[in-house]
C-alpha cells in the first residue's frame, strides 16, 4: 500500500519520480510505518526505480540489478536494457520464492520438476497442484523505472511474473493503493509529456497528494528529477522537508482552497431545484 508515480516531460527529454514513504507489512502482523528513507532509488546517474510492495523483496531484486550495472556498466546502452536487467532479477526473486515454498520441503527444485522429468513421474495430483502454483504465483511487487538515454526519456512498469512494459507513449505510470487517484488527477489536469519541467513535478506533487486520499499512503514526499545533464548534473533528489516540498505543499493547498471557495459560490449561485420539479 502506497503511492509511486513517473511522468515525463520537456517533449520526453525528462523524467520526474514521486513516492511516499509508507512501507505496509502483513505477513504476520498488519502494521505501516514511515521510515526516513526514499522508496525511490538510484541504480545509476541516469536512472532510479521506485517500488510498491513488500520491503524486503525489491531491496534484493534492486540489489542485484545495481551490481549487475556496474559489472557491466559499459554494455549498459539503453533504458530498455535496465528494465530487462530488472525484470530478470525479479523472475529469480519469483522463482526462489517458489521454490522455498514448494519445492524444497518435498525434497524437489523447480528444475527438477520441469527439466528433470518429474512432473511426468509425480502423482498426478501433486504434479498439477505444483504446476498450479507456479503458474499463479504472485510477487506482489511493482516498480516504475525511470531512465535517460540517447533517446530521452523513458518509463517502464516491472510486474509479475517478471515482464516489463513501456509508458513511454502514455507519459505517465503509477502504482500502489492511491494508482486511480493519481492517474485521474493527470488526467484531469490534461498531462501530456510535452509539458515543462515546473509544471510536471507540480502536476506529480499534486497527484501524489490526491492519492493520499486511498488508504495506506504516506503524508511524506520525495522526488527524483532525471535530465540530460552530465553526471552529477543530471540527477536531483528532493527529499521530505527540503524547500521545494514546502513550495510545492503552499501551491497545492492554495488551488484547492481557491479551487473550494470557487466552488461553494458557485453552489450558492444555484437556483433552487423546485422552480425546475414544478414545471
Amino acid at each position: 500500500m502506497t503511492i509511486c508515480i513517473g511522468l515525463l516531460c520537456e517533449n520526453r527529454k525528462s523524467v520526474v519520480l514521486v513516492s511516499d514513504r509508507m512501507w505496509t507489512e502483513s505477513s504476520i502482523l498488519y502494521y505501516e510505518f514511515e521510515p526516513d528513507e526514499s522508496k525511490i532509488e538510484k541504480l545509476f546517474h541516469r536512472a532510479a526505480v521506485a517500488t510498491s510492495g513488500g520491503v524486503t523483496i525489491p531491496s534484493r531484486v534492486i540489489k542485484l540489478t545495481k551490481g549487475y550495472i556496474a559489472e557491466k556498466f559499459e554494455e549498459i546502452n539503453s533504458i530498455e536494457y535496465v528494465a530487462d536487467i530488472l525484470a530478470h532479477y525479479y523472475r529469480e526473486e519469483r522463482a526462489k520464492r517458489i521454490e522455498e515454498l514448494y519445492f524444497r520441503t518435498r525434497g524437489l527444485t523447480i528444475k527438477d520438476f520441469y527439466e528433470g522429468g518429474k512432473i511426468g513421474t509425480l502423482p498426478p495430483q501433486l504434479a498439477q497442484f505444483l504446476d498450479e502454483r507456479v503458474s499463479n504465483f504472485t510477487l506482489e511487487l511493482l516498480m516504475i523505472l525511470g531512465g535517460i538515454d540517447d533517446e530521452g526519456g523513458h518509463l517502464y512498469l516491472i510486474m509479475d511474473p517478471g515482464r516489463h512494459e513501456s509508458f513511454d507513449k502514455v507519459g505517465f505510470v503509477a502504482i500502489g493503493t492511491g494508482d486511480r487517484h493519481a492517474e485521474l488527477t493527470l488526467i484531469q489536469n490534461e498531462f501530456r509529456p510535452t509539458i515543462n519541467l515546473s509544471e510536471a513535478v507540480f502536476y506529480a506533487f499534486a497527484a501524489k497528494k490526491n492519492a493520499e486520499h486511498a488508504p495506506g499512503v504516506g503524508k511524506k514526499t520525495d522526488i527524483v528529477i532525471l535530465t540530460e545533464g552530465d553526471e552529477g548534473e543530471g540527477y536531483i533528489e528532493i527529499r521530505e522537508g527540503d524547500e521545494l516540498i514546502k513550495y510545492l505543499c503552499e501551491m497545492y493547498e492554495k488551488i484547492e482552497n481557491d479551487a473550494l471557495n470557487h466552488k461553494k459560490e458557485i453552489v450558492r449561485e444555484i437556483k433552487d431545484i423546485n422552480e425546475f420539479l414544478k414545471r
